[in-house]
């Protein structure tokens, strides 16, 4: 499971009770199994199906964050980095003149993965995702200003990237024809990740 950071002691829970904790663990277990749902049952190619890949891994990735589970900051950092770049170069890829969607999603949506999964870099971070104590966080305290800033300008790329996704999965929904039914779901998977990740998020860099 990717997902702990030095920056609180063993044990503790990124979220600041049991019941927050089980409920991330419920989105993200949702996002998770739907995403390998899609991932077998997906159209169009090796690509779509690795970003299926890619959204379970993140969704492992934060379960793992709201339970503190002991996984050293540089192993998440490297992972997360690496499919950073690769949703990054997809991305460039299919904004370039002859790029082509991927799974017939517009072009701004591999953005909108490439900006959440540079978020699991952040979160991964000593520090990334605040401390808890007694029921508290010590949000964003201790955290260098430059890695502070990066981190709330994610929030807002990731908030900014759930709205969109939304608002994705409902005109693919109402368009006619619809749009194929894993299509729409697969843009609702991405607006209930971006959803719980600027959570967590926001719990951070904000309070």
């Amino acid at each position: 499971m990717l997902g702990s950071s030095t920056g609180r002691r063993e044990g503790e829970r990124v979220t600041g009770s049991v019941w927050e904790s089980w409920a991330t663990t419920v989105v993200f277990a949702t996002t998770g199994a739907t995403s390998l749902v899609l991932l077998v049952i997906r159209r169009g190619g090796v690509f779509p199906r690795v970003l299926q890949g890619l959204h379970a891994l993140m969704s492992v990735g934060m379960i793992g964050m709201a339970w503190a589970l002991p996984v050293p900051p540089a192993v998440g950092v490297a992972v997360y980095g690496i499919a950073t770049l690769l949703l990054a170069a997809l991305w460039l890829r299919s904004a370039g003149p002859r790029g082509r969607p991927i799974a017939d999603h517009p072009t701004w949506m591999l953005a909108v993965h490439a900006a959440m999964m540079a978020a699991m870099v952040w979160m991964s971070l000593p520090g990334g995702h605040g401390t808890a104590h007694g029921g508290g966080h010590d949000h964003g305290m201790g955290m260098p200003d430059v890695q502070l800033a990066i981190g709330l300008a994610l929030t807002v790329g990731v908030l900014a990237g759930t709205v969109l996704s939304v608002a994705e999965a409902v005109l693919c929904a109402i368009r006619t024809p619809p749009r194929w039914r894993a299509h729409v779901l697969d843009d609702a998977v991405a607006a209930l990740m971006g959803a719980g990740m600027s959570a967590m998020m926001l719990s951070v860099v904000l309070m």
